[in-house]
């Protein structure tokens, strides 16, 4: 469907606060609600700038893009995050550490993609695809050392790095799909 509605479409309405692109993505599916919970309905706006996407959540039926993003890894990010997965470096179950040992419980519940130093600004790196923060965690009484994936499409590299899901995070996907993960896991 063709939605035209410049009220939407603005790049400066995108940017600011979480919650402030929470408001006007529930704004925008209030004012055109999504088509079936069965599919994920994907908003596209026409402006191509700083804004590039944005989930309705984690799992989530709805995500907006902006277009001209295809080339990049945005919409398999994007979907990733419909598709129950979180940014490698998430806290929101708390932080992972580097041995594993809470891989399934804390980060991103992935145990195959290695815990993601939640400070690093990948985009800054002199290195694009190689990990160059050095920080570590302690944990179980150790400090160690982040050692993260540069190429998960999931997590802040570089965006000419990013191409890959892990088997894991391809598993995640797959149990939301087949109805093992429930929309408020």
């Amino acid at each position: 469907d063709f939605i035209d509605d410049s009220n939407f479409a603005s790049n400066t309405d995108w940017t600011g606060s979480n919650s402030d692109q929470d408001a006007i993505f529930n704004s925008l599916l209030s004012t055109y609600p999504e088509v079936s919970t069965d599919v994920v309905d994907i908003y596209l706006l026409p402006q191509d700038r700083s804004f590039r996407g944005r989930a309705n959540g984690i799992p989530a039926t709805a995500m907006v893009m902006f277009s001209g993003r295809f080339e990049w890894p945005h919409m398999a990010h994007e979907m990733g995050h419909c598709l129950a997965l979180y940014h490698t470096f998430s806290t929101s179950a708390g932080e992972e550490c580097p041995d594993g040992s809470n891989c399934s419980t804390a980060g991103d519940r992935v145990c195959d993609t290695p815990a993601d130093d939640p400070a690093q600004l990948w985009s800054s790196s002199p290195s694009p695809c190689a990990y160059t923060g050095g920080n570590s965690i302690t944990c179980n009484g150790s400090t160690l050392n982040y050692n993260p994936l540069t190429n998960n499409i999931m997590s802040y590299a570089d965006w000419d790095c990013r191409n890959t899901f892990t088997n894991g995070q391809k598993t995640r996907m797959t149990s939301l799909l087949s109805g093992f993960i429930g929309l408020a896991h």
